[in-house]
């Protein structure tokens, strides 16, 4: 009887969509690398129920791992099918701030000449609005690497940088 139910209890663990999301976050936010790239492609897959995140990860790993290939037009073409899937999962939950995240990083880390970097502002007022209202708050860890990571990399103005640092 014990073991159905420490068997029923591991089931419930793995197949927690929570669970492959804190992994995803987890992984995004880790040193990067094409195995960081692979892991989080690999994770996504997993997530379950919540197609525009699953999408927005998937697009994340992809776009990440153009960076490690080596012929140029395949790498774009990596690129770009990446940042169609984000903003796919955008257009399907325009005011899902963990999308916006993953966007922005990506707007951020992107060359110049791909030319993908328009949505900064946009991106960076709707994952404010959802740290002001608490939507991180169910992952501590989550919530401080967002915002560690706005106040490190993010174009801030003056105002949004003193609302950030008072969510700490």
């Amino acid at each position: 009887m014990k073991l159905v139910l420490v068997a029923a209890i591991f089931s419930l663990l793995v197949a927690n969509p929570a669970t492959e999301v804190k992994l995803c976050r987890s992984i995004y936010f880790s040193e990067p690398s094409e195995q960081k790239a692979l892991l989080l492609q690999k994770s996504a897959l997993e997530i379950i129920g919540n197609e525009p995140l699953k999408m927005a990860y998937l697009g994340t790993a992809e776009s990440m791992l153009a960076e490690y290939g080596f012929n140029p037009f395949s790498k774009l073409s990596m690129f770009q099918r990446g940042t169609e899937m984000i903003e796919e999962a955008i257009v399907l939950a325009p005011q899902n701030a963990e999308i916006r995240v993953l966007r922005l990083g990506i707007q951020l880390n992107a060359p110049g000449f791909l030319m993908y970097n328009s949505d900064k502002e946009a991106d960076i007022e709707v994952i404010i609005e959802a740290l002001t209202n608490n939507v991180f708050d169910e992952d501590k860890n989550y919530l401080e690497k967002v915002i560690t990571y706005l106040l490190d990399n993010a174009p801030l103005s003056e105002k949004q940088q003193k609302q950030i640092s008072a969510l700490r």
